[in-house]
């Protein structure tokens, strides 16, 4: 019988703020989740949780879930509307 070790648990990355505004301002020029989140080597899901909470940071969904708000739900492609502030 053998008897597997726990394997160490990943911490996810911190990313300083500064980052995450370039990322949501590239997002938010047009390039898609996908297409920003392989260049940086980033997740996709990373990225629509930093929208979802600029969102709400910015009042622009007061909601704290994804079912309250309609902007948090993974798109097709990005709203040309949306614009961070």
């Amino acid at each position: 019988m053998t008897i597997q070790q726990p394997s160490e648990a990943v911490m996810p990355r911190s990313y300083p703020p500064e980052f995450r505004r370039k990322v949501l301002d590239l997002v938010a020029s047009g390039r898609k989740v996908a297409e920003v989140a392989r260049h940086l080597g980033i997740s996709d899901q990373t990225i629509y949780v930093w929208r979802r909470q600029h969102l709400i940071d910015t009042g622009s969904c007061p909601a704290r879930t994804a079912a309250t708000c309609p902007n948090s739900q993974r798109p097709a492609n990005v709203s040309p509307s949306w614009r961070p502030s």
